[in-house]
């Protein structure tokens, strides 16, 4: 069971780091931009911790409240970063990666056992895609 709960943790933190962006709003400049989503990535890991402390995946029950909870943070994150704006020239690209963050979240309702995989579900890998496309290099592994 430790390594299920790890490979969790795993997904978690993947996709926290790199659940940076923006889009909905209007263009802001590209510093605008890094730091607001350095804030809302900053939200979005404290919020991920603690789904992490309290998660158990040692019953259906433990894995769907913690997909259910690491699915509304996302969603959430998403909706959040939407309002931010987005980087000049970069609208489409934003709204593809705000997708991807609700594709996941709706990926983590629909399968709760992702949590269990050790194989990162596609759903998670387009988010670390697209925010590498949008050069977001302060929110964990995005860029670096």
């Amino acid at each position: 069971m430790p390594q299920v709960k790890a490979a969790a943790v795993a997904l978690l933190i993947a996709v926290g780091l790199v659940a940076c962006g923006s889009s909905g709003g209007a263009s802001v400049s590209q510093s605008q931009y890094k730091t607001k989503t350095d804030a809302a990535c900053k939200s979005l890991q404290k919020d991920l911790n603690v789904v992490v402390a309290k998660m158990s995946l040692k019953t259906p029950a433990g894995i769907k409240a913690a997909a259910t909870a690491y699915a509304d943070i996302l969603t959430r994150v998403a909706n959040d970063m939407r309002k931010i704006g987005y980087p000049a020239g970069k609208k489409d690209l934003a709204n593809q990666f705000y997708a991807a963050l609700d594709q996941a979240a709706a990926k983590l309702k629909s399968d709760p056992n992702v949590l269990k995989s050790s194989a990162v579900p596609a759903e998670f890998t387009k988010i670390s895609s697209l925010a590498k496309q949008l050069g977001l290099t302060n929110c964990g592994g995005a860029g670096g």
